[in-house]
């Protein structure tokens, strides 16, 4: 545990980030972990679906697509980086 806690602490540098490896950490998917990650932060589709529609962000939540100005709209929201949230499959 206690190892878990000082790679958890090495990593944790938003609040964003450490939910995400703790969300990780839990076994939770991507997918949900990007949608719990926009509902903590309050962050509605149609508030952000400025170049891309709120169905094309809501496909690139759930893995569904791989529309990379839908992702950098969701990582600069967050804070945090594309290699994490949207992994290369």
């Amino acid at each position: 545990m206690l190892r878990n806690n000082l790679q958890l602490e090495r990593y944790v540098d938003s609040a964003n980030r450490g939910a995400f490896y703790v969300l990780s950490g839990l076994g939770f998917s991507l997918p949900a972990i990007r949608k719990a990650l926009l509902d903590l932060n309050q962050i509605k589709l149609h508030e952000i679906s400025e170049e891309v529609t709120r169905s094309t962000l809501s496909m690139t939540i759930k893995g569904h697509r791989r529309d990379k100005r839908a992702q950098r709209i969701i990582v600069q929201k967050l804070g945090l980086e594309i290699e994490e949230l949207f992994p290369e499959p």
